[in-house]
């Protein structure tokens, strides 16, 4: 516990540095990279859906398709639109 202050005051640092720089939270920061790797794997991969929510860390694919559809208004069903 005696670098747990530390800690905190770095990633608390970084989150203010990172909204500064390019004007996004760390959390959309972080949702826009697995967004951008589930585009990715949606469109080049011969992977399942089930198979990509596994890689991404999603526990199911229904937790993926809610993802894409409260980030970018998107049904898995349409994966054609993320070409």
């Amino acid at each position: 516990m005696l670098f747990e202050p530390a800690t905190t005051q770095n990633t608390g640092h970084l989150a203010k540095v990172l909204k500064e720089v390019t004007g996004k939270t760390t959390v959309e920061l972080i949702n826009d990279a697995i967004l951008f790797e589930a585009k990715v794997l949606l469109s080049t991969s011969e992977l399942s859906i089930s198979q990509i929510a596994s890689e991404l860390d999603f526990m199911e694919q229904s937790i993926l398709g809610i993802f894409l559809k409260g980030t970018q208004g998107l049904l898995l069903a349409n994966t054609e639109i993320l070409m």
